[in-house]
């Protein structure tokens, strides 16, 4: 005789009632913490949904497979019973079957409607990532409903089985457009993505989904009374502003970081950055100055499993050892930490509506999130974050901005779709830190040498190639101390040469150090003088910043020196400014030449330069409008899974390469991880991912788009590493060398 308990949900031998009264109790702790977070409907669409979310698992194909795995007798769901193997020759998910249990007379008992009906149907169906695409026709969904969990319901002691949800109520339906509303699309993903939290933690035995927030206003003003800092003006302004969405507008130096984490106060909180390098920067600022218990702020970027593998703690202040870093992984990516700090495309993805992206828009819905230096991110990535605020804002969750320089058609964005928007007054700094000037020419490499021979010199050239040409010719003139950084060196190399001129910026030396837009706003440098290619307004304002980052100047003679080389703005896929947008900054720039440049006429140089109006026809604008248009008319919910909208969001066709001085290096870790077991223990994954760790250290980004560049040498023993190794020579002071010409590097 069959039991209830003998139906199996894990091959751990976990029962499919064991398994969802885990997760109702995960959801009871959650309503505890964040009762407020969801109405009274979402939060029983939520519970439904966890209640259903398993039972096709009581299938007998299922239970016979899952009872050979934990060497139980899988006989007993094979006599006596319809045999499944005779109605379908392949396993239908259970997640299409769960849905037939789905009682609308019962929902409707409930007092919830059909619309709520549809959306727990939908988030059973689709709680798995597993394509609807190429399942079996309807008949064959009503006969094995039918003829197998039907027979089986009534050993499980359920009364309901039909199939008609799976067929017609489902808003992803198996070849058919997904027209609906981004507000319902909205609503699903509240219920979908809780229902995957739920599921993921309870199938790795968490307590918990959500660990609970400090108040970060509380730990930040104490932290500061601590260093007899008093708060600054952005700062008493948001202490009572955290119930709002808010742009906020101060000058660098002005203590917009500690502004934010008074804004955050006790809640549940994403900050994002552009930058990789900057987001290690604000987490190691934050933990250290004690604004936020370090064991529950985090990091999340393409890097966070090489952090922990470099020895980061769990979030009880334990070391990870063993199969621990696989579980505290896994928490940061089901977001379950109360502070969180990312890059945008972590969080943004779900304005694309795609599938897998609802447990971000969910947890999102209760949650705060901090957008800091908008102005760096170029108009399609724009869309992509002003569209997901909107829906941030519809869902409940409170966002910020905050920038030294804002755009104006960003606010005005934001201010025709969010009617719960406060614009926060200018925080302009007194000081006055810049003197720039411009020259229409080419870089003067004899005078940038021999200025660094008594100050600290910056130099940002707006190509990699420019870079390198910059760092031969300054050499012939100053051999002392001349540095060399950009996205050309190996993971390495790079993490050392982004350490050394932080060390450099911060101590007593002289010399110079080249760059790319890399130093823009990734790394908290701060130097004297600034030589740098023309570039458009917020790069150039961007670059301002590494120099006299916190001091006055009190010189007559300019500290900015700007080249108007063009560099960087042709037309086509190879252009990095949009031309137009250049020229408007260099125009626009002449105004402020060879006198103080106070943070106020910064401002006014950006509004002018990105003036709605003026620049409605720029190529620039008509990236961000076509991008809109798309997420808001030309996007069908559902139609991405969220591998394809990661591809979508950077668009950057980028590839990991190693170069051929490595190869021997590289081999010897391949024959390493091919030498391990192929087994699911975690230690053996472990020492897998510590050796591809090692492999990353040796390995760059590039975009092969131009073949010609590169020289790929065959080796198919790294292909299943996604690693392609060149044959191009590499050199430890320029980088990585361009095929095309010898000793130039791209």
């Amino acid at each position: 005789m069959i039991k209830k308990d003998d139906f199996l949900a894990k091959s751990n031998g976990q029962s499919i009632e064991q398994h969802t009264k885990e997760l109702l109790d995960l959801f009871d702790d959650f309503c505890n913490k964040y009762g407020d977070s969801f109405d009274g409907k979402t939060k029983l669409s939520i519970s439904l949904a966890a209640e259903y979310h398993d039972l096709g698992k009581i299938n007998s194909s299922f239970q016979t497979y899952i009872h050979q795995k934990t060497n139980a007798n899988p006989a007993k769901f094979k006599v006596g019973l319809c045999h499944y193997k005779n109605i379908v020759d392949k396993d239908i998910p259970h997640a299409i079957l769960s849905a037939a249990f789905i009682s609308k007379k019962k929902l409707q008992e409930m007092g919830l409607d059909l619309e709520d009906y549809r959306v727990i149907v939908t988030a059973v169906v689709n709680h798995h990532l597993r394509s609807l695409q190429n399942q079996d026709t309807d008949d064959t969904i009503k006969a094995v409903v039918n003829g197998d969990l039907a027979v089986l319901a009534k050993y499980y002691g359920l009364d309901y089985c039909k199939s008609i949800p799976i067929i017609k109520y489902n808003f992803f339906k198996p070849r058919s457009a997904h027209d609906i509303s981004e507000d319902l699309w909205l609503k699903y993903a509240k219920v979908k993505g809780m229902l995957n939290k739920l599921d993921y933690a309870a199938s790795a035995h968490e307590k918990s989904i959500e660990i609970l927030p400090e108040n970060a206003k509380t730990m930040c003003i104490s932290a500061m009374k601590r260093k007899n800092f008093a708060l600054r003006p952005c700062q008493q302004y948001v202490r009572d502003k955290g119930g709002h969405n808010l742009i906020m507008t101060a000058s660098t130096g002005m203590g917009k970081t500690e502004a934010a984490l008074i804004w955050a106060e006790q809640a549940k909180t994403f900050y994002t950055l552009p930058y990789k390098v900057s987001i290690n920067a604000i987490h190691q600022r934050i933990c250290d100055d004690k604004y936020y218990d370090k064991n529950k702020c985090v990091l999340l970027h393409s890097d966070t499993f090489s952090q922990l593998l470099q020895g980061a703690t769990d979030y009880n202040g334990e070391p990870n050892e063993g199969g621990d870093i696989f579980k505290e992984y896994q928490a940061i990516k089901n977001l379950a930490y109360p502070f969180t700090i990312c890059t945008v495309d972590q969080l943004f993805l779900f304005s694309y509506l795609a599938h897998g992206t609802e447990l971000v828009a969910s947890t999102l819905s209760y949650s705060k999130v901090i957008i800091d230096e908008i102005q760096a991110y170029e108009p399609k990535i724009l869309a992509k974050i002003l569209r997901g605020l909107v829906m941030i804002n519809k869902m409940g969750g409170k966002f910020l901005i905050m920038t030294a320089t804002l755009p104006p058609f960003i606010k005005e964005y934001l201010q025709e779709h969010i009617q719960d928007l406060e614009i926060s007054p200018a925080f302009f700094n007194p000081i006055i830190r810049h003197i720039p000037t411009l020259i229409k020419d080419e870089m003067n490499f004899e005078k940038i040498a021999n200025t660094g021979k008594s100050s600290k010199v910056l130099v940002i050239c707006n190509t990699v190639a420019n870079a390198c040409n910059a760092y031969k010719n300054i050499k012939k003139y100053n051999q002392s101390n001349v540095n060399l950084l950009h996205s050309r060196f190996i993971q390495k190399d790079r993490l050392e040469k982004e350490k050394a001129i932080k060390n450099f910026a911060a101590s007593n030396e002289n010399g110079v150090w080249i760059s790319t837009q890399l130093v823009e706003a990734s790394l908290d440098i701060d130097f004297d003088i600034l030589f740098t290619e023309m570039s458009t307004a917020d790069s150039l304002l961007q670059r301002m910043g590494r120099c006299y980052r916190g001091r006055e100047y009190n010189s007559t003679q300019p500290n900015i020196i700007v080249f108007d080389n063009k560099s960087g703005t042709g037309y086509g896929k190879r252009s990095i400014y949009d031309y137009e947008i250049y020229q408007r900054s260099v125009d626009a720039l002449e105004k402020y030449c060879n006198q103080p440049f106070s943070e106020k006429a910064k401002q006014d140089y950006i509004e002018y330069v990105y003036d709605t109006t003026a620049i409605k026809q720029t190529e620039y604008y008509q990236k961000f409008i076509k991008e809109m248009s798309f997420l808001t008319t030309g996007l069908l919910a559902g139609e991405f899974k969220i591998d394809v909208a990661r591809e979508k969001f950077r668009e950057i066709e980028n590839s990991a390469v190693i170069p051929f001085k490595f190869l021997d290096t590289a081999e010897d870790i391949m024959q390493k991880i091919d030498a391990l077991p192929s087994t699911k223990d975690k230690a053996v994954l472990l020492q897998k991912k510590r050796f591809e760790n090692e492999l990353k250290k040796i390995s760059l980004q590039v975009n092969l788009f131009n073949r010609k560049r590169y020289g790929i040498h065959k080796d198919k023993r790294f292909s299943k590493a996604h690693i392609t190794i060149l044959t191009n020579g590499y050199d430890n002071e320029l980088g990585l060398i361009d095929s095309t010409q010898e000793g130039v590097i791209f």
